[in-house]
């Protein structure tokens, strides 16, 4: 049961992989992106996804209660070291890409996102238990 509550979560970060280790030539040049920094936010956007499906995950597992009950902290650690990962894996395989703090900072950033977002929902999901428990 606690690899089928992550399915979700893993499946994402096969995506996150194969997009971030795509080789350099393999990677579409689109003036936008550059022009605009758009590709910080594809970074951000991916790892807000990343970590909102594992809190998910961690909170759907039975098997560890404790990670149940508090898996916003190891939902977002998991994150950031996956972020700091990739970044690194760029900068040593030869795949013509290059690993970038920026990148990283994108990431971290979208983890906080997903983060706020995870605090958001449990808080409006208390609320509503609230109001119907009065």
């Amino acid at each position: 049961m606690f690899l089928r509550s992550l399915r979700a979560a893993f499946i994402w970060a096969v995506i996150i992989l194969v997009i971030t280790l795509m080789p350099g030539d393999n990677v579409p040049d689109i003036g936008l992106f550059e022009r605009f920094h758009l590709d910080k936010a594809v970074h951000a956007f991916l790892f807000a996804v990343f970590i909102v499906l594992l809190a998910k995950g961690f909170r759907l597992q039975t098997a560890f209660p404790d990670l149940q009950r508090h898996a916003l902290l190891p939902a977002f650690t998991i994150a950031v070291f996956y972020g700091g990962m990739t970044e690194f894996l760029q900068e040593v395989l030869d795949l013509g890409r290059m690993g970038d703090l920026s990148d990283l900072l994108a990431d971290i950033a979208g983890a906080i996102i997903g983060a706020v977002y995870v605090r958001w929902g449990e808080a409006k999901v208390a609320r509503a238990i609230e109001r119907i428990g009065s």
